[in-house]
């Protein structure tokens, strides 16, 4: 995943491209750019939509059935939360670039906050950098970090390829090698991902299957216990008895006890 990463940053295309205010409000006013921003913010909603009726749901089930205790939720719905905390963090990224751009061009001398647009700008990078945040952490209180992390970073990642390349033009100038090594370094993230992934799975897999072997140990150690605690007391009231007949009828007792139910 590292690798992948520092293939991508160089493949891809450092040259200084600008963005006055008059050239960012031409350009989002572009039908693509509007296209994407509808997109990315009816995903944003969607996800959220889902979400909500999934815990109103899970806390109506635990009140139907007396339960304090509120059973998380399924897997589909563990990964909307990533997706959703993404691309909140897409919108982060898209308007935290323009308004920093804003800014360099203001201390600069060249005032850039002359246009009611401008407050659309600063309006949805401060609503989207808090927001971001917020699902960030709703993400890993339902999933574990494992899967977090590497799956936030790649939905993100992504995000802002097809964000950057419309937005801002940033694939414009790429030449065949920064091609070349900028799709090389996607590919071993995605490789990367899915690595961690199937880790994570076997991860989830090992403590479910040890999870349904506690029960079963506990109750052989309970019964085990018992027969013992049995047998000396059949000892100290019958009179005394070898050793390894003790052991042989504790043990007995208690695979009766584990097969059979109680005796």
């Amino acid at each position: 995943m590292v690798y992948g990463v520092y293939e991508q940053v160089l493949g891809s295309d450092h040259r200084p491209n600008e963005w006055p205010l008059e050239r960012l409000v031409k350009h989002y006013r572009e039908p693509k750019v509007i296209v994407l921003l509808v997109l990315l913010a009816s995903v944003v909603f969607a996800c959220l939509f889902v979400i909500h009726a999934d815990i109103r749901k899970r806390q109506q089930e635990a009140a139907n059935n007396n339960d304090n205790a509120v059973r998380p939720p399924g897997k589909p719905v563990r990964a909307l939360y990533v997706v959703a905390g993404s691309v909140v963090g897409n919108f982060t990224a898209l308007f935290g670039k323009a308004f920093s751009g804003l800014l360099v061009f203001t201390f600069s001398g060249e005032d850039q906050f002359h246009d009611s647009f401008v407050v659309v700008i600063v309006l949805v990078f401060t609503v989207s950098l808090p927001l971001q945040i917020y699902l960030i952490n709703a993400s890993l209180a339902v999933n574990d970090m494992l899967y977090h992390i590497p799956n936030f970073y790649v939905f993100w990642n992504i995000g802002n390829i097809v964000t950057g390349a419309v937005f801002y033009d940033e694939t414009a100038r790429f030449s065949l090698q920064n091609w070349v090594g900028f799709l090389c370094g996607v590919g071993l993230l995605f490789l990367g991902v899915m690595c961690t992934n199937i880790a994570a799975t076997q991860k989830q897999y090992r403590q479910q299957h040890m999870q349904s072997w506690l029960p079963v140990a506990n109750n052989n150690t309970n019964h085990a216990q018992e027969a013992s605690t049995a047998v000396h007391e059949e000892q100290r009231i019958g009179g005394s008895a070898p050793a390894d007949d003790i052991e042989k009828r504790a043990s007995t007792w208690a695979h009766a006890r584990g097969t059979n139910g109680p005796v």
